[in-house]
């Protein structure tokens, strides 16, 4: 359950909330079980915050540092996070669906259970997106279209059949 005094300095707005964090440092934010739908909280320093099970439907998390932050089964659908640092984030079982990633940074986030097209809803936008040595390998709908528009390297983990396969030559006869 989240703290409440947290929640209200957040609800302040994003100045007050990142000068709180500036100044209480050695706090990690309990946001678990909120509700913060539509919530503009744009460049937020929610880094290492307790989001899990969080609902941030429709939020504009543009730029927002989210790096380290649990979002295990938290509700992003329809989401911006365009811009926002999500390295080394846990976003096991969260839905994705609608999600605007574009220029976002995931590398080393943990995406194990997440389903990136939830029916009935469009994928998430990986556009620009830093996927570096992110761990994919049990996440669900994701295409090879969203996959190649965003950067990886060999360290991302992705199921097998979202792998490159070697195209092969032509031969003359």
């Amino acid at each position: 359950m989240a703290n409440e005094e947290h929640l209200v300095i957040l609800k302040r707005g994003t100045e007050a909330w990142n000068k709180w964090r500036e100044e209480n440092g050695g706090i990690c934010p309990d946001l678990s079980l909120v509700n913060l739908w539509l919530a503009d909280i744009q460049g937020a320093n929610l880094s290492g915050t307790d989001l899990h099970s969080a609902n941030l439907r429709g939020s504009n998390l543009r730029g927002a540092d989210l790096s380290e932050a649990n979002l295990d089964g938290a509700f992003l659908g329809g989401a911006d996070l365009s811009g926002a640092i999500l390295s080394g984030a846990f976003l096991a079982r969260g839905t994705v669906n609608d999600v605007n990633f574009s220029g976002a940074d995931l590398s080393n986030a943990n995406f194990s259970g997440v389903d990136f097209a939830k029916s009935g809803f469009s994928g998430a936008n990986l556009t620009g997106t830093n996927l570096k040595a992110a761990d994919l390998r049990r996440a669900f709908g994701l295409g090879r279209d969203q996959l190649a528009s965003a950067t990886t390297d060999r360290y991302t983990k992705t199921r097998s059949y979202l792998r490159s396969t070697p195209r092969r030559q032509k031969t003359s006869r």
